[in-house]
């Protein structure tokens, strides 16, 4: 007994001693080791494994983009095997059929795969690729090797393949001999240790970005997160794969592939350890990498910094000193010292979750429309604030599982399907609607297949989880009356459960569509960027003008406008004294630089516009209606922005165009330049202009060409009359007509033969 406490003291001793050294270096350096330590790093990670890793890409965002690509393709996998749980729950014998091919309905089997595809595949992937984009990005850095990040991307899915496909299906035909308990405890615990070093990869990676960051910089909330999620996770791997190995029991092999928990294959105290391990491992990490997420990109999105960094310091530090209110399902404590201090640990592990949905929510304060504008900012928003509503039912369910009591049945499992796929799912749509595009520097490919996919995971989640949760109560009302057969009663809700949760797996369908479809697509986020335009600077003296009047003596959005108040002393002056100023002055008050001439704004290719806007300014040009009066004529609702919506009706009404909804918001994109989704009355002028002036150009240019073609005689004889002398061997050389144009230019008579114009100009 005393050997096992000194175990679970001196293992939990390591993981907080290692997470206060790393603290400690993230903030102070490694001073004069630093330079010696990155170049063995980025060689031991941009070097290994030799051959291989020449296979990857090592553009910037290559590491990110892969993990997260990965990610949304497991969350397919994962939302088809929980719908699959869900609908056997309702109908056990609906895939009998597959019992030819060696198919036997296990419930535990079924939620095992759920759970290690919907986790390690779906949300670790996810999160883990964000976590690579958003600490560079917040610290100023880049990943020390892109290539290696991308290689431990496909290995960790490599390894969640052999786990749930290959491994059962080698056991499954006896494939691999005798199957001892030794042979049955290798496998997961070498799992456990080849995640630990891919994770240990990434955290060297993270750690060389971060190295890159100015001195003066602190560290965001998303970065402590993120730092302090690795490091605990790494430790509960390394503990799982470990104390399996040496404490392990034998393992049923219909069981092997799930890796969500370990706890009981463990014998012993030691349990308590893999206990805190499987906590990590399926409630810190999670949680930590969806509050990181949340802290990036509510405030990226918003424009606001975080309401109040108090919270912020107490969310990231609470969370990884208490017990998380996830995935605590079938984990009864039976040591009733440990049992107590795991109660309070629940209690506190409430404090990070309101904690820092209340500081997201006020950050949000004020800016609640521009969030919600953006696929990624309403994810975001809507997981926020569901967080401490799902965090409050857990925090119940779990007091009544780690107790042994199970008065709540089987709430628990219901509430991490919640927290997992209602918050979390969300957590994730925020990652492909956000994150990924500035990952890869496109623009996301379709906003309303994001929208869509937002309202399906909205929908699906929300509702199967109410309908679970139904079910649950059902049943325990249904068991204290002691009713028999209780799940013959029940099935409707899981019936309707199902077919709530199908909206879901459509939702990820949709989203990794969409996702695909941006990493291919050909609007980059540069090219649309606004660029300077416009001269550098321009001087106001004290009156009246307009906007649309320094728009037209060529001011840009960028212009620097100077205002000159009046001095007292020019009012002072003698009315005698008259100033003489070399600037040019106008009605307005407008003083135009004598050092710096005014600049026309610059005229764009029509190419560079979108057709539709182009038949626009033409409509414009030719029926004489201002901007103005084209803005008012769109604004339906009077509110002063024109919506997609409103776009496509107006251009619907002029006749110009009927588009499809995607269409238009490739309009409204390439117009609006402060990115909320809207056009307002400046953003439709200086678009408009700018399709005007290049019009003009063309026409202009058309005009020249025209007046060149018709002038071409002339000047070729007003040439021929200014180079050409008057004598007579030149002048025969002349036709007939060239010589009566030079006879009537001096004034001579241009009647008779050649040689009679001839004799007359050399006279």
């Amino acid at each position: 007994m005393v050997m096992m406490s000194a175990i679970i003291f001196f293992s939990l001793a390591i993981l907080y001693v290692a997470m206060i050294v790393l603290s400690h270096k993230a903030v102070n350096g490694m001073g004069e080791m630093r330079k010696t330590m990155r170049h063995l790093t980025v060689f031991m990670l941009d070097k290994a494994p030799a051959g291989v890793i020449d296979f990857f890409s090592k553009k910037e965002g290559s590491g990110s983009r892969t993990w997260i690509i990965h990610g949304a393709l497991w969350a397919t996998v994962a939302a088809t095997i929980g719908f699959l749980n869900i609908w056997l729950k309702y109908d056990a014998q609906a895939l009998d059929s597959f019992s030819s091919i060696g198919w036997k309905y296990n419930a535990d089997v079924m939620s095992g795969f759920s759970e290690t595809s919907l986790i390690f595949g779906f949300l670790f992937m996810t999160f883990i690729g964000s976590s690579l984009h958003i600490l560079p990005r917040a610290n100023g850095g880049k990943l020390a090797s892109e290539a290696n990040a991308s290689l431990m991307a496909f290995a960790w899915s490599g390894i969640l393949f052999f786990s749930l496909i290959i491994l059962p299906l080698l056991l499954k035909f006896e494939l691999l001999g005798d199957r001892t308990d030794l042979q049955l405890l290798f496998f997961p615990a070498a799992i456990q240790m080849a995640m630990a070093m891919i994770l240990g990869a990434l955290l060297l990676n993270l750690l060389l970005a971060l190295g890159e960051r100015t001195p003066s910089t602190s560290l965001s909330a998303s970065t402590w997160f993120i730092l302090l999620a690795f490091t605990s996770v790494i430790w509960a791997f390394i503990i799982r794969g470990s104390f399996l190995a040496l404490f392990g029991n034998a393992i049923q092999a219909s069981l092997i592939g799930d890796i969500s928990s370990y706890q009981q294959l463990i014998s012993g105290d030691a349990s308590s350890v893999v206990w805190m391990a499987d906590r990590i491992v399926t409630g810190w990490f999670p949680l930590a990498m969806m509050l990181a997420v949340a802290y990036h990109v509510i405030p990226s999105i918003s424009g606001s910094p975080i309401w109040s960094r108090s919270l912020s310091v107490v969310s990231f530090t609470t969370l990884f000193i208490s017990v998380p209110v996830l995935m605590m399902s079938d984990v009864a404590l039976a040591d009733d010292t440990f049992l107590s201090v795991a109660a309070v640990l629940v209690v506190l592990g409430l404090v990070p979750l309101l904690a820092s949905s209340s500081n997201l929510i006020a950050t949000m304060q004020g800016r609640w429309e521009k969030v919600l504008a953006s696929p990624g900012g309403a994810a975001s928003a809507s997981a926020v604030l569901l967080l401490p509503i799902v965090a409050l039912m857990g925090f119940f369910s779990s007091l009544d599982e780690i107790n042994g009591a199970h008065n709540m049945g089987g709430v628990q499992a219901t509430v991490d399907h919640g927290l997992l796929w209602l918050v979390g799912g969300l957590m994730a749509l925020a990652v492909w609607g956000k994150l990924f595009p500035e990952v890869i520097g496109r623009r996301l490919s379709s906003r309303s297949k994001a929208r869509w996919a937002f309202w399906l995971f909205l929908t699906g989640g929300l509702g199967s989880t109410i309908s679970m949760l139904m079910a649950d109560f059902v049943s325990i009302s249904m068991t204290d009356a002691g009713v028999e057969d209780v799940s013959s009663h029940i099935g409707g809700y899981y019936l309707t459960s199902a077919a709530l949760f199908y909206a879901l797996v459509m939702g990820t369908f949709v989203a990794a569509v969409n996702l695909i479809s941006t990493l291919f697509s050909d609007e980059v986020v540069a090219d649309a960027a606004p660029v300077s335009s416009g001269m550098d600077s321009f001087e106001l003296q004290p009156g009246s003008t307009s906007i649309r009047d320094l728009v037209s003596k060529g001011v840009g959005v960028d212009t620097l406008i100077i205002i000159n108040a009046a001095s007292e002393e020019d009012e002072e002056e003698d009315s005698t004294e008259v100033g003489v100023s070399a600037a040019l002055h106008t009605d307005e008050g407008v003083v135009m630089p004598k050092a710096e001439p005014v600049k026309a704004a610059p005229v764009d290719a029509l190419a560079a516009f979108q057709p539709e806007l182009i038949d626009l300014a033409r409509w414009l040009k030719s029926s004489g209606t201002t901007t103005i009066d084209l803005f008012m004529k769109m604004d339906l609702d009077r509110d002063g922005t024109i919506t997609p919506y409103e776009i496509r009706e107006g251009l619907a009404s002029l006749d110009i165009v009927d588009l499809p909804p995607w269409d238009v918001e490739k309009l409204v994109t390439s117009m609006d330049l402060d990115g909320d989704g809207k056009i307002n009355i400046p953003e439709l002028d200086i678009h408009m202009m700018r399709i005007l002036n290049s019009l003009s150009a063309e026409d202009d240019g058309k005009d020249s060409t025209d007046e060149d073609e018709e002038d071409d005689d002339k000047d070729s004889t007003d040439e021929v009359a200014e180079n050409t002398s008057l004598d007579e061997a030149s002048l025969s050389s002349l036709k007939k007509a060239e010589l009566v144009v030079l006879a009537e230019e001096k004034g001579i008579s241009s009647k008779g033969n050649k040689s009679d114009i001839i004799a007359r100009l050399c006279e």
